[in-house]
């Protein structure tokens, strides 16, 4: 029985074709293989993924889009001779090889390159460990960049380990700090708890609640909610969340996403940690009203803060732009699917006005 030897595998085609010349006896022959070559290397890595030396996706778009992508193998039908030599092909049984589907991703190349620079630059300048960014349009769920530093070759993903192939963006908890204040204030004012005209004192910047101390970095006297929030203090944010009830502070969070996928088209995303009513203790809500206590992606954080931008309409944030076939028509022209409201047109109005007094004052 005549056994096949491989004497190297993934050769060049020039050099295949050199070995083949160098060592000329009949029984050496070539199979022709293919691979995926990533001509931006490092560039959105953890959006596109890479496959494996089977041409099977293992991670990002490619694993998720792995049936669009791959086609079919084609296979011919033949009779042989004693000799086993080929006599006639049977065409009847047998068919050509269908070519996968093009994808087109949102992914715009200028912003994610630009994106990843600058993350670079951010993280050795301040001597971080890494840095996330990633950037959506608000109105269509579109991702335009989805950056993580450091990143990886794809055409080489085997030199790296699995730590370093995670896509942070969807797998990562952390505790969000001050930017889950615009989530908690946002509920406030939809469930008409709060005016952001009316004062509200900060305790000069230090505020015990519950046998717990509470502190602000500005010391901040008697003023208007709209300044305390301008200004990020945590005092004032605990305050508002007193006169919320629990299982709505709790529900209104949940309907943001926290505590739930965002469902994005990529693999490996996790839902975080949003505690339920049942489990509050007696300090959660203030806590958690400037951020900690809940565990959220920078997928989520994004995702919801869209909704509070985009006149209160939460999505299933997308990578995906259009399927196309091998005949080039187009199989599929994706958008993102509207989840639910978060809150009203209004609310959304009056949290762009304040987050702007963030930039320009606070």
């Amino acid at each position: 029985s005549a056994r096949l030897v491989f004497l190297e595998k993934n050769v060049p085609k020039e050099k295949a074709i050199q070995i083949k010349n160098d060592l000329f006896f009949d029984e050496l022959g070539t199979i022709d293989s293919y691979k995926r070559k990533y001509p931006y290397g490092e560039l959105a890595a953890f959006a596109i993924g890479y496959t494996n030396d089977k041409n099977e996706g293992v991670d990002g778009i490619e694993k998720y889009y792995n049936e669009k992508l791959k086609g079919k193998d084609g296979f011919i039908v033949y009779f042989r001779d004693v000799k086993r030599r080929v006599v006639s092909l049977i065409e009847k049984e047998s068919n050509p090889a269908i070519k996968g589907n093009d994808i087109y991703l949102t992914i715009d190349r200028k912003i994610q390159y630009i994106t990843e620079d600058e993350i670079k630059n951010a993280t050795l300048s301040l001597k971080a460990k890494g840095a996330i960014a990633i950037i959506m349009d608000v109105e269509t769920g579109e991702i335009l960049a989805l950056a993580i530093y450091p990143s990886y070759n794809l055409n080489e993903y085997y030199k790296y380990d699995n730590e370093a192939r995670r896509n942070k963006v969807l797998t990562d908890t952390y505790e969000p700090g001050s930017t889950f204040k615009s989530f908690v204030m946002s509920l406030a004012l939809e469930e008409n708890k709060v005016d952001i005209n009316d004062k509200i004192f900060c305790e000069n910047g230090t505020y015990v609640y519950n046998k717990l101390k509470i502190n602000d970095v500005k010391k901040l006297g008697m003023i208007q909610i709209r300044e305390a929030f301008e200004n990020s203090s945590n005092i004032a944010m605990a305050k508002i969340s007193e006169n919320i009830e629990p299982e709505i502070f709790y529900r209104r969070l949940r309907d943001f996403g926290f505590g739930n996928f965002t469902r994005i088209d990529l693999p490996g995303e996790t839902s975080g940690l949003l505690k339920t009513p049942g489990s509050f203790s007696k300090t959660t809500k203030a806590f958690m009203a400037f951020g900690y206590e809940v565990g959220v992606t920078p997928i989520q954080i994004l995702n919801g803060f869209s909704s509070i931008i985009n006149g209160g309409f939460l999505k299933e944030p997308i990578c995906l732009k259009k399927i196309i076939d091998s005949n080039g028509k187009v199989v599929l022209e994706n958008e993102a699917r509207f989840v639910r409201r978060t809150i009203s047109k209004k609310t959304s109005e009056l949290m762009i006005s304040l987050l702007r007094g963030v930039v320009e004052r606070g």
